[in-house]
């Protein structure tokens, strides 16, 4: 009894482990992936606080300061997370507003390999959770979406 107490404990510890990896995949510090929340924080490069909203599940960052992902301008950064019940339809995972400023391939690659979804965004018709485009100067934006509603999408 002892021993399959043991197997279901480790097995309960290595799927909280994934579980993690997933809500938050392509982000982290590792060459090639997209800096972490605390990275971004420690870096100045965006708030303690969502300054831009907290709307439902979802955490709104505006970039304080230079800072480029695959050849693009990171504009927005978000975090959608369930810390307690509000209501319906929380889909953990992260994201990110994009001015293009080069060639967008390398991100759809990455979008590809991490099983997100990437789409140009409307900057007359759209916001951002409460956040309004038009105030931004003029360009070609993209959303990057890692959360979990993205992982069966095809790009």
């Amino acid at each position: 009894m002892k021993k399959f107490m043991a197997a279901v404990g480790l097995m309960c510890c290595v799927s909280l482990s994934y579980a993690d990896e997933s809500i938050y995949r392509g982000m982290g510090n590792a060459k090639g992936e997209f800096p972490g929340l605390k990275q971004l924080q420690a870096q100045g490069l965006i708030g303690k606080k969502p300054e831009v909203s907290r709307y439902d599940y979802n955490d709104v960052y505006k970039v304080k300061k230079p800072f480029q992902f695959l050849g693009q301008k990171v504009v927005l950064v978000s975090d959608e997370y369930m810390s307690k019940y509000v209501g319906c339809c929380v889909s953990e995972g992260w994201g990110a507003v994009f001015a293009k400023t080069g060639d967008i391939k390398p991100l759809q690659q990455y979008a590809k390999k991490h099983q997100c979804n990437l789409g140009e965004i409307d900057q007359d018709t759209e916001d951002y959770y409460n956040f309004r485009f038009k105030s931004l100067p003029r360009a070609q934006y993209y959303e990057l979406s890692c959360r979990e509603r993205d992982l069966n999408t095809e790009e």
